[in-house]
C-alpha cells in the first residue's frame, strides 16, 4: 500500500511540473486544439468528443480550463481520430517539444 501512495505522490508531482511548464508557455492553448478537433470530426460539443474518446466531459473541461495538462493519452487519441501526427497535435496546442 505504501508504494501506491508513493507512486501517487510522484504522479501528482509530475503533473504539477508539466502543468507549470505549460502555463508558463504563452502559446499553450488546449482550447484551440479541442476546437479544431471538434471541427475536423464534425462533432458539436465536448460531451460527444468525450464519448468518442472514452473519457468524461469533465476530463476535457479540466484540460480546457488548464487545471490538468494535455496528457499523452489525449494527444494519442486526437492523433488516432483525426489522422494528424503527434507533432501536429502538439503544435496546434502550442506545446514545445521539450514541454511534454
Amino acid at each position: 500500500m505504501e508504494h501506491l501512495i508513493a507512486r501517487s505522490a510522484d504522479r501528482s508531482r509530475y503533473f504539477e511540473d508539466v502543468r507549470s511548464k505549460l502555463l508558463e508557455n504563452k502559446q499553450y492553448d488546449p482550447n484551440r486544439l479541442f476546437d479544431a478537433v471538434l471541427k475536423k470530426l464534425k462533432i458539436k460539443d465536448d460531451t460527444q468528443l468525450a464519448g468518442l474518446f472514452g473519457v468524461t466531459p469533465g476530463a476535457i473541461s479540466r484540460v480546457r480550463r488548464r487545471h490538468n495538462p494535455l496528457s499523452y493519452k489525449f494527444i494519442a487519441l486526437i492523433s488516432e481520430n483525426t489522422g494528424w501526427s503527434v507533432k501536429e497535435v502538439k503544435m496546434m496546442a502550442g506545446i514545445c517539444e521539450d514541454q511534454l
